[in-house]
């Protein structure tokens, strides 16, 4: 029989599938005991960098004839996150262990949405990112203005790239300009494993909205108008009510200098009273008059006319 490299009779034998592994599909890693006789347990670990963070692990007490367990890995997992190997251990009986170890490799993949769309507006700071997974991976970026076409050039002036750790890089655009970043950005991930290069794109889509400078001027304009509408109400306030208290002034000087009736009466009744046609036969009895006063006698004509005024 022949064994798989640095694999001895009798050690486990681990193989996954599918492998190299990859983000978005379901692993299995399956152990077999690789021995006839019987095993008092097997056991499959895949332990992670943080030692925070509890290992992946499966274990299976008396295992017979080549028996064998399976450790499956959901989807999505980030293989970046494992130690570097993942290892099967077989128990015996009698105390001895062996164990076999598998590498770790993942194909390069990139997660996000195969197309993004990024809104702004020029003169503002933009970051596209670009996060991907597997093994030893490459990243590069490339540009286009419109996907009419595929040819894709190198990325436009002023852009910086900063590449926070090997599976993310990042561009910044500090100041965005329309004519020069308005235009598809495609991230390109790619890796080798055993002699087989893989592949994985993303495209984000940059969509430059020109400043609306017209906006802060109709404003502007909007409020100078609204200033000029109050001072001209308010001056036709101001003015309606300065006629008002003239009219108001016109009437009560107007009001001093007329007459009233009472007092039209009073000179009328005295007018009535001094004239030299009131005869002597009426006596206007007043218990007030100075007893030594002349009774006054009036004429029955002129009677009549005072008691109609009155």
């Amino acid at each position: 029989m022949n064994y798989p490299k640095g694999i001895y009779p009798n050690d486990p034998i681990l193989i996954a599938s599918p492998y190299p592994f990859n983000t978005s599909k379901l692993s299995h890693i399956e152990c077999f005991s690789n021995d006839q006789g019987i095993i008092l347990s097997l056991t499959i670990i895949a332990r992670m960098l943080d030692k925070n963070i509890s290992s992946l692990q499966y274990t299976k007490d008396n295992i017979i004839r080549n028996g064998s367990i399976t450790l499956i890995i959901p989807t999505p997992f980030n293989y970046s996150e494992l130690y570097s190997k993942i290892e099967c251990r077989s128990k015996y009986h009698y105390g001895v262990q062996k164990f076999s170890e598998l590498d770790i490799f993942s194909v390069v993949e990139i997660r996000q949405n195969e197309f993004l769309s990024i809104s702004t507006y020029t003169n503002q700071k933009v970051t596209i990112h670009c996060l991907t997974y597997g093994t030893n991976v490459f990243i590069s970026w490339d540009f286009n203005y419109d996907l009419s076409n595929d040819i894709f050039r190198s990325l436009p002036i002023g852009i910086r790239i900063d590449h926070k750790f090997t599976l993310n890089d990042t561009l910044i655009i500090d100041h965005v300009s329309y004519s020069d970043h308005h235009g598809y950005y495609r991230c390109y991930a790619t890796n080798k494993l055993f002699n087989i290069t893989y592949e994985d794109t993303s495209i984000i889509y940059l969509n430059v909205k020109k400043s609306s400078i017209w906006i802060p001027i109709v404003i502007i304009c909007i409020v100078i108008g609204i200033c000029i509408l109050l001072l001209i109400l308010c001056s036709k306030y101001c003015q309606t009510r300065k006629q008002n208290n003239q009219k108001t002034s016109e009437q009560v000087i107007e009001n001093i200098h007329t007459p009233s009736y009472s007092d039209n009466s009073a000179q009328s009744q005295g007018s009535l009273l001094s004239s030299p046609n009131i005869s002597s036969q009426f006596i206007l009895d007043n218990p007030f008059l100075d007893p030594n006063v002349q009774p006054i006698l009036l004429n029955k004509k002129y009677i009549n006319k005072l008691q109609e005024f009155l």
